[in-house]
């Protein structure tokens, strides 16, 4: 016996083979009738289990047109380069046709600034000027922010250095993030804007060399970041807590000490 049909099929189904003329005809309507009722509650417990999975599965929105080619964009310049990622590579691993990427951004340098904006790690210490709870002094503030730009350099090291094995295409280049208001240069001006706003709320003392911090730390920031792509992570490097330390060890007392003391 078939156990998931009902037990009125399965006794007819057992006997059918007998002739029994009139009788024949009707049990066989029966059997007709039985494997229709059968197969429509399949049909109906089918269709309710798919609903009702429909109904409960979490609302997952796909990632955009343009958010595919930003990760391509990202993953395609890491690996190979700003200057040699070309934007038919970085719409095929998008799975887009290249027409789609200047549909979505003006150009190249858009593209490669979209991913410095929404790809790379955001050093968001340098655009707060609130002092949240962990961030109780001068010195452990600092201390997040290297290791934020740090990460931040890390992340576009290896998109940036091909630019330099070509004196036309970085004059380009230049041209057109300068055009736009980007540019190297922003970093350390936002790190002189955190410094600027914490001499403001007292915590740096007035007339401290504020420029000459920034640039200390931007470029203790852009060494290490270009000693470990140089390197590679086999290579031994002082831990990042260590790092950060000692570079806030050199650079805090020219900010907390008046000049006349020195």
């Amino acid at each position: 016996m078939n156990p998931a049909l009902p037990v009125r099929h399965q006794a007819i189904d057992h006997v059918s083979d007998e002739p029994c003329g009139e009788q024949e005809t009707e049990n066989k309507q029966d059997v007709d009738r039985d494997h229709q009722h059968a197969n429509s509650l399949v049909s109906v417990y089918s269709l309710t289990t798919i609903v009702s999975y429909r109904r409960t599965m979490p609302d997952i929105a796909a990632p955009s047109a343009r958010d595919r080619i930003l990760d391509a964009a990202a993953s395609t310049m890491r690996d190979r380069g700003l200057a040699r990622a070309t934007t038919k590579e970085i719409a095929a691993v998008a799975g887009y046709s290249e027409a789609m990427i200047y549909k979505l951004f003006d150009d190249k340098v858009d593209l490669f600034l979209s991913v410095l904006r929404e790809r790379v790690p955001t050093v968001d210490i340098l655009t707060r000027t609130d002092h949240a709870p962990g961030d109780a002094n001068l010195e452990s503030r600092l201390v997040a922010t290297i290791e934020q730009i740090t990460v931040f350099y890390r992340q576009t090291f290896a998109i940036g250095a091909s630019l330099f094995s070509d004196a036309e295409l970085l004059a380009r280049h230049r041209d057109a993030v300068m055009a736009q208001g980007a540019g190297p240069a922003l970093l350390p001006a936002a790190v002189a804007r955190f410094l600027q706003n914490e001499q403001r709320n007292g915590t740096i003392v007035a007339g401290a060399p504020i420029n000459g911090a920034a640039s200390s730390i931007a470029g203790a920031c852009y060494l290490r970041a270009f000693l470990e792509q140089f390197y590679g992570p086999e290579h031994f490097q002082e831990p990042m807590a260590d790092f950060a330390a000692s570079i806030v060890s050199t650079v805090l007392p020219a900010l907390i000490t008046a000049q006349h003391e020195w």
